[in-house]
């Protein structure tokens, strides 16, 4: 037995991006010892991207091969595939456009009061609103035998060949290599769209109160509260039309026509990968649909079990995700501090800082809707889509959680000489989970098989002998945030003739719990309590998407069973480990130099750091670094100040990490160790107006990944110099 990997993609991807910022404050200051101040923000945030290229389909358990390659421990890392009659192995055109339309918006009013000599007070109330329309439209196009003919097949002489070649760029061979820039070859098949509209709203309140004192330790005391009322809502919503893997007549392929097409030529290192065609979506979409595009919905689908009305039972898509993926969170947390501020002297040595402990009161939850089979007592409701299907098996709900945290400081800083300190702090500290990760979707799924009859032979052809379950749970309002007892230790000197200072710094973090996603397989859906099939039944269709009948007139239909596959979830990681590292900071101003160059300076940094979690997975409980992560990072930044003009040239370098990628599931991989290259210069024209330029990565230093061996290639990722030219302008 082997396991190959599902496929790989070469893509090229970019874009463009505009953001808008507009900022205005006022201040009024009607006394000496009242202040207020009112700001607002606003931006606006645009960006499109595009990803057009390959991506290849194995399909092994359907297809034959040869001539396969393992590394030392086995794992496959290239091979010859072939498609089957009556397979799925292939190779998809892609050409994705997303677009993204965020909105932000800020308002504050602040005001400050000096109440007496030793009272003094400060309010604050805030409003802030993010919007998002991220819009992800995919197309995806496949090798005719030929395109020009009224009835059009898929390519059925599908030989793929790869063989990775670790962090360097792999070799592959497509036997359809020449058609996939040959527009009586190539016909787009599908195209889909899968929307995600955010918005998040946030209302703050916050009142502060200091109390002079008069004596040798505590100089003064402070106390307050702040209260926040949060509501962040995802929507989700589909359409699909056409097929990935072949040409059905009820939603017959796109012809091209020159006018949409743009031959793609790889270029340096990636020449010898096969050209293909990048498509304008606007132009084929016009053309596929021309009595308008279809606009995405949320829906049920059709194919969905619980749907009542459905006018093609079993049959068509099952896109439930499209409803249980959209609903709201509800946050809201209230806080109190108290704080003294020390200003004392441990015999000759002058010490300042603070102590103290906040209170956070959290009640978060969010909008669940609940599978309960339909069970009334259990409140199931009619559930009616944007489509227009009712659903009788969920019941809506709101569920969370309430927790309140205590959490004390101490900071201290012993002024040794004028030019010489040493900083002391300890802490409980919390981080909360990103809101969208406080939304309960969790879900099951079964896998969609498809049947078809083979012309040749009239055997009955499954795209999967099995249907697998997969569920996943990695967001929930129960999830509780990020906690840790921090401890941090620093020397600094700064320096006489210069500005600039010389820092060592150590720090240990003793993590008390943290948000961990973990993933099984297999996992036993029944056995855990969950409501899963055994088997399931496929309606055997031709190529119009309709049933195949018998000689009776009956829809032609196989039972096959299902099987466990992965379960994903997310949870709160009690058993803990620990950050622990040290860094050194060097930062001068050369202003010894004469004219020009006693603007120049240099900052550099290095941080050394170790780390350790346990966790828990289906094969056992392990050790391992905390993902992303780097044992060592450095970076050097040189820079010039004069007369307005500003630059700098930066250098960043982190060694090999543990982090997250998203494939077909999100997965923990290694990445390679990184060394990039930035630029930024500005000049101030006035007092008003400035200019920026920005040159990122200008070495085009590229992102690699793989799983556990640099043998199994996870991704290479080269992406550009970004460019970045901006005007600031201030009244």
């Amino acid at each position: 037995d082997f396991i190959p990997s599902e496929g790989f993609e070469i893509q090229h991807k970019g874009g463009e991006e505009t953001r808008n910022g507009y900022m205005a404050a006022i201040e009024w200051a009607p006394t000496d010892n009242f202040r207020l101040k009112a700001d607002g923000f606003l931006s606006r945030f645009d960006s499109k991207e595009f990803a057009r290229g390959y991506r290849v389909k194995l399909e092994s358990s359907q297809s034959s091969y040869d001539n396969l390659t393992a590394n030392p421990d086995g794992n496959i890392i290239g091979g010859t595939f072939y498609r089957n009659p009556g397979s799925s192995t292939r190779v998809e055109l892609v050409n994705d456009d997303n677009q993204d339309f965020d909105e932000v918006a800020s308002y504050g009013l602040k005001g400050d009061w000096d109440i007496s000599d030793n009272w003094s007070m400060s309010f604050d109330a805030s409003y802030s609103s993010a919007e998002s329309n991220f819009r992800n439209g995919l197309l995806w196009s496949l090798v005719a035998e030929d395109a020009t003919v009224a009835n059009p097949v898929i390519d059925q002489n599908v030989s793929i060949s790869y063989l990775n070649n670790g962090l360097n760029l792999p070799n592959v061979g497509f036997s359809q290599a020449e058609a996939f820039s040959d527009i009586d070859r190539v016909m787009v098949s599908k195209y889909g769209i899968y929307p995600y509209e955010n918005s998040d709203e946030i209302e703050a309140f916050r009142l502060d109160f200091k109390y002079q004192l008069d004596n040798n330790f505590v100089s003064s005391i402070e106390f307050g509260a702040r209260y926040s009322d949060r509501t962040y809502s995802n929507e989700r919503s589909v359409f699909e039309y056409g097929s990935d893997s072949g040409f059905p007549n009820s939603a017959p392929p796109l012809r091209l026509t020159q006018d949409m097409v743009e031959v793609v030529d790889w270029q340096g290192d990636f020449a010898y990968f096969p050209s293909y065609l990048s498509i304008d979506l606007d132009k084929a979409l016009n053309a596929w649909f021309p009595s308008g595009i279809p606009q995405p919905v949320q829906s049920w689908g059709t194919a969905n079990p619980g749907v009542i009305n459905s006018p093609t039972p079993g049959l068509g898509p099952n896109t439930a995700w499209s409803v249980t993926e959209s609903g709201s969170v509800f946050e809201e947390v209230t806080s109190a501090y108290v704080m003294a501020n020390i200003d004392t002297e441990l015999g000759d040595i002058p010490v300042s800082g603070n102590f103290g402990v906040r209170m956070v009161d959290t009640n978060q939850s969010s909008t669940v809707l609940q599978d309960v089979q339909g069970d009334p007592e259990q409140g199931a409701q009619y559930i009616t889509d944007d489509a227009g299907l009712i659903n009788d098996q969920f019941a809506s709900k709101i569920i969370g959680d309430t927790y309140t945290d205590y959490l004390p400081s101490l900071n201290l800083n012993f002024k040794i000489t004028d030019n010489d300190q040493i900083r002391f702090a300890a802490a409980k500290v919390m981080g909360r989970p990103p809101i969208n990760r406080l939304f309960a979707n969790a879900n099951v799924r079964v896998s969609d098989v498809f049947g078809s009859i083979d012309e040749d032979t009239g055997d009955i052809v499954l795209t999967n002998p099995t249907a697998e379950i997969n569920g996943s749970s990695t967001n929930s309002p129960f999830l509780r945030p990020f906690y840790a007892n921090q401890y941090d230790l620093s020397y600094e000197r700064y320096f006489d003739d210069t500005d600039g200072a010389l820092v060592v710094a150590l720090f240990y973090k003793e993590i008390k719990s943290f948000i961990d996603t973990t993933a099984t397989r297999p996992y036993d859906f029944a056995a855990n309590g969950f409501d899963v099939p055994t088997e399931v039944v496929v309606t055997v269709t031709n190529e119009d998407g309709l049933p195949e009948l018998n000689s009776n007139a009956e829809p032609i239909t196989v039972t096959i069973p299902t099987v466990n596959g992965t379960y994903t979830t997310a949870q709160n990681n009690s058993e803990g480990g620990y950050i622990r590292g040290i860094e050194l900071a060097y930062t001068e101003i050369y202003s010894m130099l004469p004219g020009l160059w006693s603007g120049l300076g240099v900052n550099a940094s290095y941080s050394y750091t170790e780390s350790e979690i346990q966790r828990t997975t289906g094969n056992g409980v392990y050790t391992g670094n905390l993902p992303g992560l780097s044992e060592q990072v450095a970076s050097v930044t040189l820079f010039w100040e004069y007369e307005g003009f500003e630059s700098r040239v930066s250098t960043r370098y982190r060694n090999p990490f543990v982090s997250k990628q998203v494939g077909v599931n999100e997965q923990t991989v290694n990445y390679d160790g990184e060394t990039v290259v930035d630029f930024q210069a500005s000049y101030a024209i006035n007092d008003n107006l400035s200019v920026l330029f920005q040159a990122n990565n200008v070495t085009d230093a590229p992102t690699k990944s793989y799983f556990g061996d640099e043998s199994l290639t996870g991704t290479i990722q080269y992406f550009g110099t970004q460019y970045f030219l901006g005007m600031t302008y201030s009244l």
